[in-house]
């Protein structure tokens, strides 16, 4: 039974990120949108040809917490930005018409949204940059063999973070069409 969750959670890790990639690609199948809403439904996703079987969410998770450096946080994080990416991919593919007051609007909406994203992407990063900044206070007033302890596992947890920022041909895809 672990070689099978093994291999569903990784199975789940390679379609997440060839949505990340692709979202075109699955923008239609409803069965891959709803699984991406919530936690559970991910944890519920079948799919024979990729070797996705079904489990209960806590299995899900300790899998992960078994298979990937950064645990569960890190197959989370994928199916936020896979759902994300199939969202954009929806959005862009209804251009507007820029000549007509309806497509004027319509762009103008598109902008907002954008901006929107941005502000999120923003406000995630200055906690970020403030979580770093308070964890670095801490590890000054550290013992050695603590600070290594501690530096090694916050390394996993901010790269499991920051990850979203290093896809380039998500953020070209979001913010790159016209």
């Amino acid at each position: 039974m672990i070689e099978i969750a093994t291999q569903s959670i990784q199975a789940v890790r390679d379609l997440l990120l060839e949505i990340i990639e692709a979202p075109f690609k699955y923008a239609s199948e409803e069965e891959i949108k709803i699984a991406l809403k919530s936690q559970g439904a991910l944890a519920k996703l079948k799919d024979v040809t990729r070797r996705i079987v079904p489990c209960s969410l806590n299995t899900q998770k300790t899998a992960a917490e078994r298979v990937f450096d950064n645990g569960y946080c890190y197959l989370d994080l994928l199916r936020k930005n896979a759902l994300q990416a199939i969202d954009n991919a929806n959005n862009t593919s209804k251009s507007s018409n820029k000549t007509t007051r309806a497509g004027q609007k319509k762009k103008i909406a598109e902008l907002e949204h954008d901006i929107a994203l941005l502000e999120q992407q923003n406000i995630m990063l200055i906690a970020l940059v403030q979580n770093l900044k308070h964890k670095l206070e801490l590890y000054a007033n550290s013992d050695s063999e603590q600070l290594q302890a501690n530096l090694r596992h916050d390394l996993i947890e901010i790269r499991a973070k920051v990850s979203f920022t290093n896809n380039a041909s998500l953020i070209k895809k979001v913010f790159g069409n016209d």
